[in-house]
This record gives C-alpha cells, structure tokens and sequence, in this order.
C-alpha cells in the first residue's frame, strides 16, 4: 500500500468514526424522545381509564336513580 492509499485509508476511517458519532447522538435524542413518548402515552393510558371508570360510575348512578324512580 502506498502513501496516497494510506492517507485516503486514513481519510475514509476518520470519516467513518465521525459518522458512527453523528449515529450515536442521533441514537441519544432518539431515545430520549422515546422515553418522553412512553411517559406521555402512560399518561394517556391512564387517563383513558380514568374516563371509563368515571363513565362506570356515571352510569351506576343513572342506573340506580332510574331504579328510585320506578320504586317511588
């Protein structure tokens, strides 16, 4: 291998490392977004039971009322 390859080999490695950084931040800030995606999505998923569970209650209390209703 001569010098000209070397210094191209060089270049072309150095290159290389610089991408593999670039990936690896990339890599940070996706996970980093993912991490905030998962908390807002469990939060959603709460939220989410918390309107069933409240729309249950709802309509236990309609239901009974109806009932009171029918009784009186």
């Amino acid at each position: 291998m001569n010098q000209v390859q070397q210094q191209q080999l060089k270049r072309r490695v150095k290159s290389t490392v610089s991408d593999i950084d670039q990936l690896h931040a990339q890599l940070a800030v996706v996970r980093t977004y993912c991490a905030e995606l998962a908390v807002v999505m469990r939060q959603i998923r709460e939220d989410a039971i918390r309107a069933q569970q409240i729309t249950a209650q709802q309509h236990e209390y309609q239901r009974r009322r109806n009932n009171i209703k029918l009784v009186s």
